[in-house]
Protein backbone atom coordinates (compact mmCIF):
# COMPACT_ATOMS: atom_id res chain seq x y z
CA UNK A 1 0.00 0.00 0.00
CA UNK A 2 2.79 1.97 0.98
CA UNK A 3 4.17 1.66 -2.84
CA UNK A 4 0.42 3.22 -4.55
CA UNK A 5 0.49 5.83 -2.33
CA UNK A 6 3.79 7.12 -3.48
CA UNK A 7 3.31 6.24 -6.99
CA UNK A 8 -0.49 8.35 -6.49
CA UNK A 9 1.47 11.18 -4.81
CA UNK A 10 4.40 11.35 -7.39
CA UNK A 11 1.49 11.44 -9.97
CA UNK A 12 -0.02 13.71 -8.80
CA UNK A 13 3.23 16.20 -8.50
CA UNK A 14 3.67 15.73 -12.22
CA UNK A 15 0.00 16.51 -12.81
CA UNK A 16 0.22 19.67 -10.65
CA UNK A 17 3.43 21.05 -12.43
CA UNK A 18 2.34 20.24 -15.71
CA UNK A 19 -0.75 21.86 -15.43
CA UNK A 20 1.70 24.72 -13.62
CA UNK A 21 3.28 25.00 -16.80
CA UNK A 22 0.51 24.88 -19.07
CA UNK A 23 -0.85 27.99 -17.04
CA UNK A 24 2.12 29.78 -17.23
CA UNK A 25 2.79 29.10 -20.72
CA UNK A 26 -1.26 30.34 -20.79
CA UNK A 27 -0.36 33.53 -19.24
CA UNK A 28 2.73 34.42 -21.37
CA UNK A 29 0.41 33.59 -24.04
CA UNK A 30 -2.44 35.93 -23.13
CA UNK A 31 0.25 38.65 -22.03
CA UNK A 32 2.11 38.71 -25.61
CA UNK A 33 -1.31 38.96 -27.68
CA UNK A 34 -2.27 41.87 -25.62
CA UNK A 35 1.45 43.46 -26.11
CA UNK A 36 1.66 43.00 -29.35
CA UNK A 37 -2.12 44.29 -30.31
CA UNK A 38 -2.01 47.53 -27.23
CA UNK A 39 1.27 48.24 -29.67
CA UNK A 40 -0.42 47.78 -32.69
CA UNK A 41 -3.23 49.82 -32.08
CA UNK A 42 -0.90 52.51 -30.61
CA UNK A 43 1.11 52.53 -34.27
CA UNK A 44 -2.36 53.48 -36.10
CA UNK A 45 -2.65 56.17 -33.74
CA UNK A 46 -2.92 59.78 -36.09
CA UNK A 47 0.57 61.12 -36.00
CA UNK A 48 0.12 64.83 -34.54
CA UNK A 49 1.10 67.70 -36.64
CA UNK A 50 4.44 69.07 -35.37
CA UNK A 51 3.88 72.29 -36.38
CA UNK A 52 2.70 75.00 -34.25
CA UNK A 53 -0.53 76.37 -34.92
CA UNK A 54 -1.05 79.53 -37.07
CA UNK A 55 -0.99 83.17 -35.29
CA UNK A 56 -4.04 85.39 -35.56
CA UNK A 57 -1.45 87.44 -37.48
CA UNK A 58 -0.59 84.76 -40.12
CA UNK A 59 -4.18 83.39 -40.67
CA UNK A 60 -4.87 87.31 -42.06
CA UNK A 61 -1.83 88.11 -43.53
CA UNK A 62 -2.31 84.46 -45.09
CA UNK A 63 -5.77 85.55 -46.20
CA UNK A 64 -4.46 89.05 -47.73
CA UNK A 65 -2.04 87.33 -50.18
CA UNK A 66 -4.97 84.85 -51.05
CA UNK A 67 -7.38 87.34 -51.93
CA UNK A 68 -4.43 88.32 -54.68
CA UNK A 69 -5.27 87.43 -58.07
CA UNK A 70 -3.72 83.88 -59.12
CA UNK A 71 -2.18 83.49 -55.34
CA UNK A 72 -3.32 80.45 -53.51
CA UNK A 73 -2.28 77.73 -51.04
CA UNK A 74 -0.31 80.40 -48.68
CA UNK A 75 1.12 78.38 -45.52
CA UNK A 76 4.64 77.97 -43.76
CA UNK A 77 6.42 75.52 -42.18
CA UNK A 78 8.48 75.90 -39.05
CA UNK A 79 12.05 73.62 -38.36
CA UNK A 80 14.83 73.62 -35.65
CA UNK A 81 18.20 74.79 -36.93
CA UNK A 82 21.70 74.64 -35.60
CA UNK A 83 23.97 77.71 -34.92
CA UNK A 84 25.03 77.41 -38.84
CA UNK A 85 21.74 77.19 -40.12
CA UNK A 86 21.28 73.73 -41.29
CA UNK A 87 18.20 71.84 -40.21
CA UNK A 88 17.74 69.57 -37.38
CA UNK A 89 15.67 66.69 -38.38
CA UNK A 90 13.66 66.58 -34.64
CA UNK A 91 9.64 65.34 -34.64
CA UNK A 92 9.02 69.03 -32.38
CA UNK A 93 8.97 71.88 -33.14
CA UNK A 94 10.80 73.94 -30.13
CA UNK A 95 10.05 77.98 -30.81
CA UNK A 96 12.11 78.61 -27.50
CA UNK A 97 15.33 77.01 -29.22
CA UNK A 98 17.12 78.55 -32.63
CA UNK A 99 14.35 77.89 -35.81
CA UNK A 100 13.67 78.92 -39.72
CA UNK A 101 10.70 80.21 -41.17
CA UNK A 102 9.32 78.67 -44.65
CA UNK A 103 6.61 80.59 -46.49
CA UNK A 104 5.47 79.10 -49.37
CA UNK A 105 2.45 80.36 -51.68
CA UNK A 106 1.20 78.48 -54.75
CA UNK A 107 1.27 80.31 -57.94
CA UNK A 108 -2.17 79.21 -60.35
CA UNK A 109 -0.77 80.34 -63.85
CA UNK A 110 1.93 81.00 -65.61
CA UNK A 111 1.45 84.91 -66.38
CA UNK A 112 0.98 85.59 -62.67
CA UNK A 113 4.03 83.57 -62.02
CA UNK A 114 5.87 85.70 -64.85
CA UNK A 115 5.20 88.55 -64.35
CA UNK A 116 5.64 88.76 -59.97
CA UNK A 117 6.72 92.26 -59.04
CA UNK A 118 10.75 92.93 -58.84
CA UNK A 119 11.83 91.53 -55.54
CA UNK A 120 8.42 90.80 -54.23
CA UNK A 121 9.92 87.94 -52.06
CA UNK A 122 11.77 90.89 -50.26
CA UNK A 123 8.81 92.84 -48.98
CA UNK A 124 7.21 89.52 -48.11
CA UNK A 125 10.54 88.89 -45.71
CA UNK A 126 10.28 91.82 -44.55
CA UNK A 127 6.29 92.09 -43.84
CA UNK A 128 7.08 88.44 -41.96
CA UNK A 129 9.91 89.56 -39.88
CA UNK A 130 9.05 92.72 -39.38
CA UNK A 131 5.16 92.46 -38.41
CA UNK A 132 4.03 88.48 -38.26
CA UNK A 133 7.10 86.90 -36.20
CA UNK A 134 7.65 90.47 -34.69
CA UNK A 135 11.58 90.37 -34.74
CA UNK A 136 11.29 86.80 -32.61
CA UNK A 137 14.69 86.34 -30.81
CA UNK A 138 15.31 82.64 -31.67
CA UNK A 139 13.93 83.45 -35.42
CA UNK A 140 17.62 82.37 -37.69
CA UNK A 141 16.38 82.23 -41.06
CA UNK A 142 13.24 83.00 -43.37
CA UNK A 143 12.70 81.14 -46.57
CA UNK A 144 10.10 82.40 -49.10
CA UNK A 145 9.28 79.88 -52.02
CA UNK A 146 6.78 80.74 -54.95
CA UNK A 147 5.46 78.06 -56.58
CA UNK A 148 3.81 77.50 -59.90
CA UNK A 149 3.49 74.18 -61.64
CA UNK A 150 2.62 74.15 -65.25
CA UNK A 151 0.59 71.20 -67.22
CA UNK A 152 2.65 69.59 -70.23
CA UNK A 153 -0.11 67.27 -70.96
CA UNK A 154 -2.53 64.60 -69.43
CA UNK A 155 0.94 62.52 -67.64
CA UNK A 156 3.47 65.49 -68.06
CA UNK A 157 3.91 68.42 -65.69
CA UNK A 158 6.56 70.70 -65.05
CA UNK A 159 7.68 72.97 -61.96
CA UNK A 160 8.68 76.71 -61.46
CA UNK A 161 9.78 78.21 -58.55
CA UNK A 162 11.18 81.40 -57.15
CA UNK A 163 12.85 80.97 -53.73
CA UNK A 164 14.64 83.81 -51.60
CA UNK A 165 16.38 82.69 -48.57
CA UNK A 166 17.41 85.56 -45.86
CA UNK A 167 19.30 85.14 -42.95
CA UNK A 168 19.16 87.30 -39.35
CA UNK A 169 21.98 89.07 -38.69
CA UNK A 170 21.71 91.10 -35.07
CA UNK A 171 18.04 92.59 -35.65
CA UNK A 172 18.63 92.82 -39.84
CA UNK A 173 17.33 90.24 -42.90
CA UNK A 174 20.28 89.58 -45.19
CA UNK A 175 19.50 88.55 -48.26
CA UNK A 176 21.72 84.83 -49.21
CA UNK A 177 20.16 83.75 -51.85
CA UNK A 178 17.56 83.79 -54.60
CA UNK A 179 17.09 81.03 -57.06
CA UNK A 180 14.56 81.64 -60.13
CA UNK A 181 14.03 78.32 -62.25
Amino acid sequence: MSMDKTSLSKNNKYKKAVLWWLLCLIGLFILFVCIYFLAWGMMMQPKPSYQPEHSIREKQFFSDLEEKEGWTGADRYIYNVDKEGKSLFQNQIRLDKNYAYMFTIEIEDSSTFYSLPANVEDTIALHLYNNVLEKSPKLQKIVVVFSYEEILNERASMGHGLTAEYEIRGKKLVKLKRIKE
